[in-house]
This record gives C-alpha cells, sequence and structure tokens, in this order.
C-alpha cells in the first residue's frame, strides 16, 4: 500500500511539476492582443518644419505590456517627436534600443520576407522607442526627413514585445507592421 501512495504521490508531483513548468513559458501579452496601424503622411506640422514627412501610428493593446517599436523605413532619417504634440498624442521618453533588439529586428524582417537572408545585420541602424506600457488606444506621431519621398518602398515597424517568465524564462516576441503610404 505504501508503494502504491508513493508512486501516486510522485505521479501527482511530477504531473505538477511539469504543469508550473508550462505555465511560466506562456507570454501575458500575444501577437494578437497588439494591433498596430502606421500611415506615412506629408509632414503638416509647422513646429517639426524641417522634417519631411510623419508616421502616424494608432496601438490598440488589450493588456499592458512592455515593448519597443522600430520603424524600418530606408531612406528615412533623424526619426523625432513633437513634445508638445496634441491632446491624446503619447511622446516617448526615451529613443534608442534595446539589448539584442537588433538581431530580433533582423530575424523578424527577414521572416516576414521584407530583407533576405544575405542582408547584413552590421547595415541595420535601428533606432527604436518605447511605447506606452498600459492596455488601451495610443497614437503617436514621429517625423523623418526623407532623401527622396518618392523612392520610399519598403516601410514597416517591428514591434519587439519585452517579457520575461519566471527562472528567467524569455517570453518576448516579435510583429512585423506594414506601413501604409499616404505621401
Amino acid at each position: 500500500m505504501k508503494k502504491i501512495l508513493a508512486f501516486v504521490f510522485a505521479a501527482a508531483l511530477l504531473f505538477l511539476s511539469f504543469y508550473i513548468y508550462q505555465e511560466t513559458g506562456k507570454s501575458k501579452t500575444v501577437p494578437e492582443d497588439i494591433k498596430i496601424e502606421a500611415v506615412l503622411k506629408p509632414n503638416n506640422n509647422e513646429r517639426m518644419g524641417h522634417k519631411d514627412v510623419m508616421l502616424e501610428v494608432s496601438i490598440e493593446k488589450h493588456s499592458s505590456s512592455r515593448h519597443l517599436i522600430y520603424p524600418y523605413i530606408p531612406g528615412l532619417m533623424h526619426m523625432s517627436f513633437d513634445n508638445e504634440e496634441g491632446q491624446g498624442f503619447y511622446v516617448p521618453t526615451s529613443i534608442g534600443n534595446g539589448p539584442d533588439d537588433e538581431r530580433k529586428v533582423a530575424d523578424a524582417l527577414r521572416a516576414g520576407g521584407v530583407i533576405n537572408s544575405s542582408f547584413d545585420d552590421e547595415e541595420l541602424t535601428m533606432m527604436g522607442f518605447a511605447g506606452p506600457e498600459e492596455a488601451g488606444s495610443h497614437k503617436l506621431r514621429m517625423y523623418f526627413e526623407a532623401e527622396d519621398v518618392s523612392s520610399l518602398k519598403e516601410m514597416h515597424l517591428v514591434y519587439v514585445h519585452k517579457e520575461t517568465g519566471r527562472f528567467g524564462r524569455e517570453l518576448g516576441w516579435t510583429k512585423v507592421v506594414k506601413v501604409q503610404p499616404e505621401l
């Protein structure tokens, strides 16, 4: 009887351990929880008159999460934000990139067919920004200088979700979004 009880206890403990391990490996936020739309337009902001184009981004988040967003638009440079942007627009507090994000962005662009496998990751100079962590609807605008607006073709945003599970397990993921031109 003791052997049967010990076997049942060991099996239950093993099952519980497996269940806990599986649950700690699931991201609280999945790509379907995040809806992103991005439109590249001519700049109509007088305060940012030195910039050629404006990228307007709408984010719908069903849960709170940390992330960085990286525009991949060859031909655009010098990303900036208007600190006095109108009401309802989020203005990031920092611009930069996170550890290992350039590799994640390059891998996401490759997987999405945006860049090919022979593309040299060293050519990517990714500059991203942290979006709002809170759930809900968010809008933001960023401004760029453009070498030649008519040559802008491959325009994408890469959303890099940041999440660490229990025991330090990496649960982050990426999502590539096509930018729609209205030039």
